[in-house]
């Protein structure tokens, strides 16, 4: 586990595998970063740096969700005719590996 100071910008890749066949270049995404306090900072697709059809890359300000295990809820709107508003909510919990402190 890496250890950062708190106010510490951590450079993260964002990446899901291919689902369906379909690439994250090509359905919305959001991720919701965060530790044990309340804090959260959510950030879209659009304010991330595409790197290729299914990595992104992201600056979080460790400030912004405090300290503890930096987490990481990322949740895809992925295109699917079989459900309401032909739309499949995705949701994926995952350690960073990081510790703020």
């Amino acid at each position: 586990m890496d250890i950062v100071d708190i106010g510490t910008e951590v450079k993260l890749n964002v990446h899901l595998d291919p689902t369906d066949g379909q690439h994250m270049s090509g359905y919305d995404f959001a991720v919701d970063f965060y530790t044990f306090t309340d804090n959260r900072l959510t950030l879209t697709k659009e304010d991330m740096t595409q790197i290729d059809d299914d990595n992104y890359s992201v600056i979080v300000d460790t400030a912004k969700v405090g300290c503890g295990e930096l987490k990481a809820k990322i949740t895809a709107y992925i295109p699917d005719s079989d459900c309401k508003d032909n739309y499949r909510k995705e949701v994926l919990s995952v350690s960073t590996d990081i510790k703020i402190k």
